[in-house]
């Protein structure tokens, strides 16, 4: 593979920024979601085979998988195992991720 070093100008992925959910990338490599959330969510992960990482951008939650529960604040980043196909986020404020898999 090749590295393309051309200069742009412009770096600024356009989205939808008054959606609840946005796609920002999806190549090859790796998909970035950015998602909003203001009540409890239940994210399925059944589709992809791979581990998921989630960074909240701004909130509060706490994320259960049945098995364990991780209390998040602004600026935390949680790594997802691939063997987890279900996760509850409960949260009693608005909230935004950032989602990332392979």
């Amino acid at each position: 593979d090749v590295v393309e070093l051309d200069h742009k100008k412009n770096y600024l992925i356009q989205y939808d920024t008054g959606g609840s959910y946005a796609e920002l990338i999806q190549n090859k490599y790796f998909t970035v979601n950015r998602f909003f959330i203001e009540e409890k969510h239940d994210k399925n992960y059944e589709f992809t085979d791979s581990f998921v990482i989630l960074m909240l951008l701004s909130g509060e939650c706490k994320l259960n998988d049945g098995k364990n529960l991780v209390n998040m604040q602004k600026g935390n980043t949680v790594l997802i195992p691939a063997c987890i196909n279900n996760l509850q986020i409960e949260t009693t404020e608005p909230t935004e991720f950032l989602e990332i898999y392979i």
